[in-house]
């Protein structure tokens, strides 16, 4: 009980600024619980639970996990990373949905810039022809004033492949509106990723930050799309809009890169 209640309570002061409740025996196979309300800075109810020698943790309307015993430390701080992780935006939450009733739902952690399952929830359902919903929730460490720098895990979310197109667009939005000139660097390498759509991603955000200096990075990395046969709708706009917001500046660095040593980069110049 002790053990649980100082995780509980380290972590209700790590994130004082959330409206939260601790309660010992809530019902009676509850010994202790903290519980944190969907609200303002969190998109999705978490309850962590102390029942007998086990941890356990909801998320959102579906996911329920359990760490057990929590006498070994390890599980302790197991249980720990994770319901911080859930609260900081580094673990989000995938439901799979039925007829609005959630059948499975997991925690995926961001590594290396792709998600990947972490923990599992399930229940039987009836076998149904139909596909089932799925809704992806995270909740953003921005929001909880977690510093100047660009959220990494955004990339993860331009990767998904959970089926919610929703994410990717989102991610697209937040990487527009967000990114500073502190992020450049990180951004600039994004221009060499495997996923075309990574790179379409991050050229609005490049061209607005750099401008006609960052011209050739977009060109060799448009070439790259076309290349492997995506049509680049989007990135082909950036590139228009880049060179006919300043005709004579735009006019200079055309004239440079139609001598480029590139002759992929002198093709798309002229």
């Amino acid at each position: 009980m002790e053990t649980a209640r100082a995780v509980f309570n380290a972590v209700k002061a790590e994130y004082a600024d959330l409206n939260s409740r601790m309660l010992d025996n809530p019902i009676p196979q509850i010994d202790l619980e903290l519980g944190f309300d969907a609200q303002a800075e969190l998109v999705f109810p978490v309850v962590a639970t102390l029942q007998g020698d086990e941890l356990c943790l909801s998320v959102g309307g579906g996911f329920f996990g359990e760490w057990f015993p929590c006498s070994d430390p390890g599980v302790v701080e197991r249980f720990r990373s994770c319901l911080l992780s859930v609260l900081s935006g580094s673990i989000r939450l995938v439901e799979s949905a039925q007829e609005g009733q959630v059948f499975k739902a997991w925690l995926e952690e961001c590594s290396s810039g792709f998600w990947r399952p972490t923990a599992t929830w399930s229940k039987l359902r009836w076998p149904s022809l139909r596909k089932p919903a799925v809704r992806v929730q995270r909740n953003r460490p921005s929001s909880l004033g977690s510093g100047p720098e660009l959220d990494r895990a955004l990339v993860a979310d331009l990767r998904d492949d959970a089926g919610d197109a929703q994410v990717f667009v989102d991610a697209c939005a937040a990487i527009h509106q967000e990114a500073n000139k502190t992020d450049l660097p990180w951004l600039k390498s994004l221009l060499q990723d495997n996923c075309a759509l990574v790179r379409e991603a991050v050229a609005a955000p490049i061209a607005n930050l750099e401008g006609l200096p960052a011209l050739r990075e977009l060109l060799v990395a448009y070439q790259r799309g076309l290349d492997e046969n995506h049509d680049h709708d989007g990135f082909s706009a950036v590139l228009i809009d880049m060179v006919s917001g300043d005709s004579g500046e735009a006019k200079r660095h055309l004239e440079i890169l139609a001598a480029d040593s590139d002759e992929r980069v002198q093709e798309n110049a002229r």
